[in-house]
């Protein structure tokens, strides 16, 4: 009886053991295995950002006005054909940028004949490009473009920089402002 006691109490030792073992190995498996989680929840998050960081922001708007705009005055194209991003506001004229990043802005005006357009691309307070139209005995339009490097919640909008500005739209003529993301700042 007491070879059999022995016995039993060396194999509760032993079994005891090959618990703690399995257990050792478990909790090591358990640690490893929650690493590997941590990574791919950090990879599945930097794809996120990265996909958002991707994100399209553009718009393109238009004006069917034609009339004089007095120096200074903010030139609003209501006609809203693109506003990828929610930036562009028809309503002010102003695009704000959502995010941070380098943007290219083209703006496009055409005047009457005897009569000059002259409008600048203001980024904030900043003037960033200008052109003139003018033609003696006709209809004509020009365009501009400048990139800007803008902080989210900036703006960027156009402006008559002549007093005797007169802006001519048609069917065949549609002054008009756009803007898109070049790239992003991370």
């Amino acid at each position: 009886m007491l070879r059999v006691e022995a016995k039993v109490d060396q194999w509760d030792k032993e079994m005891k053991r090959f618990e703690e073992t399995i257990l050792s190995v478990l909790e090591h498996r358990r640690d490893k295995t929650d690493k590997q989680l941590q990574k791919l929840r950090d990879e599945i998050e930097k794809m996120q950002e990265s996909e958002a960081g991707n994100a399209v922001i553009a718009f393109n708007a238009y004006t069917k006005v034609s009339g004089k705009y007095p120096f200074l005055q903010v030139v609003i194209f209501p006609e809203v054909l693109l506003n990828e991003g929610g930036g562009y506001n028809s309503t002010t004229g102003h695009f704000t940028a959502p995010v941070a990043g380098l943007y290219l802005f083209t703006a496009h005006v055409c005047n009457q004949d005897k009569m000059p357009m002259s409008i600048s691309i203001m980024h904030g307070g900043n003037k960033i490009a200008v052109s003139t139209e003018y033609e003696d005995n006709h209809t004509s339009c020009s365009s501009l473009s400048a990139p800007a490097i803008m902080e989210a919640k900036e703006q960027v909008y156009v402006t008559s920089a002549y007093s005797e500005n007169y802006m001519r739209y048609n069917t065949h003529r549609w002054p008009s402002f756009m803007g898109v993301l070049v790239q992003r700042r991370h």
